[in-house]
């Protein structure tokens, strides 16, 4: 992205710069067309140059100032000056879809482990408060029934907990496509 804008940067001020030597170019042609001193051209060089690069840098600022203070929000509002800001403003707008998409995405994901994380606890749930119910009705519960109970329940627990861990992008698994072939061939030959 920061490549882009410095591109941007030397666009806007390759332009001015081609037309004030254009403009150097067309008084030294003058000069020597009509036989002045090319101390008048050194002179308008001298004198001239510090006025253009004050412009350029005070144009530049002002440029820097508007696309510093301007907001997303404001995006659609904002009327870009120069073909700079412009492009500018279309980067923009182009990283904030980019960032709604992958806004909604990750929203789309979330609901999804949400609705996973509901499912299994509830899940879960149901076998602890059946072992509960068990426990209140009579004082002794039955081991094969405590067992089953424990075992739903743990497996339920197994699925939340792996899925929890797949929905984290962390390093644990480096997945690869890999060619069987080139596994296999040396070994069959020998």
């Amino acid at each position: 992205m920061n490549k882009r804008y410095f591109k941007l940067f030397w666009r806007s001020i390759l332009l001015p710069t081609i037309g004030y030597l254009f403009l150097l170019g067309l008084v030294g042609l003058l000069v020597i067309l009509y036989n002045l001193p090319t101390v008048f051209w050194g002179d308008v060089i001298r004198f001239s140059l510090p006025f253009f690069i004050v412009w350029l840098i005070g144009s530049g600022a002002i440029k820097y100032y508007r696309l510093r203070h301007l907001n997303i929000s404001q995006l659609d509002k904002f009327t870009p000056t120069n073909m700079t800001e412009g492009k500018l403003v279309e980067l923009l707008q182009d990283e904030q879809a980019k960032n709604i998409d992958t806004i909604r995405q990750l929203q789309a994901t979330q609901h999804e482990q949400l609705d996973h994380l509901e499912l299994f606890t509830h899940e879960i749930k149901n076998y602890l408060t059946s072992l509960n119910a068990a426990a209140e009705n009579s004082p002794t519960v039955a081991s094969t029934e405590v067992k089953k109970n424990i075992h739903q329940a743990n497996y339920y627990l197994n699925l939340l907990l792996n899925d929890e861990r797949l929905a984290i992008n962390n390093h644990d698994y480096d997945f690869q496509w890999i060619d069987i072939a080139n596994l296999i061939n040396p070994e069959m030959s020998i």
